[in-house]
C-alpha cells in the first residue's frame, strides 16, 4: 500500500483499519435522518471526514 501510495505521486494518508477505535452500530438509523451518527466519536467519523474530502480513495486487502 505504501508503494501506491508513493506511485499516485500525491499527499495521501495510509490508515491501517486494524489499529482504528471504532464502536459498533447500534442500528439506532438516526443517522439517515440527519446524515450524522450519533455515537460517541471515534476514528470511524475521521475516516468518513476524510474519504467525503478525498480525490482518489485506494482500499487494499491482503490475499492469502
Amino acid at each position: 500500500m505504501q508503494h501506491a501510495l508513493q506511485e499516485t505521486g500525491t499527499n495521501g494518508t495510509l490508515v491501517d483499519i486494524h489499529r482504528c477505535r471504532i464502536h459498533h452500530c447500534t442500528g439506532c438509523m438516526v443517522c439517515r435522518k440527519t446524515g450524522d451518527c450519533r455515537l460517541e466519536r471515534d476514528d470511524a467519523h475521521r475516516l468518513a471526514e476524510m474519504i467525503r474530502e478525498a480525490d482518489l480513495l485506494i482500499v487494499g486487502s491482503p490475499t492469502y
